[in-house]
This record gives structure tokens, sequence and C-alpha cells, in this order.
């Protein structure tokens, strides 16, 4: 269940930068101009690429377990730039280490999905992903009905505690590997992909 929590508040986070949240708090919140009101998305989005893209040579470096914690780290630091932004671009500076933080964690909650005990790959696998589509889901919802009460800004408060919260459950998650590898050795057709 840990490891699905990870990947609910990663996820979490997700749908606030799709279509949603990012636009609304820099026309709403910021006061952007329509014109750029899609930065806070495109700098979560391509912050996301490149940490994704180097990925596999993080986790060799630090570890999976480092490197989820790390990255909850950077992405609640991120969050909390977000909220506190008063200009756009200390805003998008937040956006784009959110984007950082996030990128290597689904790839290794995948991997730690498969390891663990009594159950097999494909239901570790089915568990986390269950997990992580409920706060897919419920994110943007959530946001949404706290917004309207207190604001959205404190709205997004949220996410900071959730990336705090995931930290700490990374932090004594024993299904995070140590290992530097990300893919480990296994035959063709037993891998999870």
């Amino acid at each position: 269940m840990a490891v699905a929590f990870l990947y609910q508040c990663d996820l979490y986070n997700r749908p606030i930068f799709y279509k949603s949240w990012s636009g609304i708090y820099f026309k709403e919140v910021l006061n952007a101009r329509k014109e750029i009101v899609t930065l806070g998305y495109g700098g979560f989005a391509l912050a996301m690429t490149i940490g994704r893209l180097n990925g596999d040579a993080i986790v060799a470096k630090a570890g999976s377990k480092k490197t989820v914690i790390g990255g909850c780290l950077l992405a609640s630091a991120g969050f909390a730039l977000v909220v506190i932004a008063s200009e756009i671009y200390i805003a998008l500076l937040g956006y784009i280490v959110i984007g950082l933080g996030c990128s290597g964690i689904v790839p290794i909650l995948f991997r730690a999905s498969a390891a663990i005990p009594a159950l097999s790959k494909v239901e570790g696998f089915a568990m986390v992903t269950t997990g992580g589509l409920v706060g897919f889901l419920a994110g943007p919802s959530v946001i949404g009905i706290l917004s309207e009460k207190t604001g959205l800004a404190p709205a997004l408060s949220l996410l900071v505690l959730l990336t705090v919260m995931a930290e700490l459950v990374a932090w004594k998650n024993p299904f995070l590997k140590r290992s530097n590898t990300l893919v480990e050795t296994a035959p063709f057709d037993e891998q999870l992909y």
C-alpha cells in the first residue's frame, strides 16, 4: 500500500498541470496575460521530459530510494515556490522544479511494484496503478472544492503537504531498493513493461 500511496501522491499532481489548474493559477492568481498562461504547464512538461530522459543515470548514481526521496523534496519545494509566488517567473521556476522532482518517481514505483512480497508482478503493478488513478481522478476535484473555500493558492498548499508525506513514506518504504540499477535482469517473458 505504501508504494500505491506514493504513486497516488505523484499522480495527484499531474492533472493539476494538465488542462486545469496551472492556467487558472497563472490567470487568476498571478494576473498573467492570456498569451502566457500556459507557461507553467510548459515548464513542468519540459522539466518532466528532461528528468525522464536522464532518470536512469540519476538512479545509477543515487539509487532508487534516494531518487524518490529527492524527487519528493524537489516537488514539495516547487509547490512551495508556486504557492508563495507573487511574480510569474517565480511560479514558472516552481513548476519547473516540480517537473524535475516528479519525473523519476513513477518508473521507480513501477519497478518496486514487482517486488512486493506475496503478490505477483502483475498484482503488484495493478495495486500501484489503481492507487495512482485514485489520485489522478480525485486531485482536480479536491483542489477545486478547497479553492472555492480558501482560494487557489491555499488549496495548492495541500500538494506541499502531500509531497512531504510521500517523502516520509518513501524513506520508510522497504520496497524501494537502495539498488543503483533501474532494470534488473529477468527472462524476456517475465519482464514488466
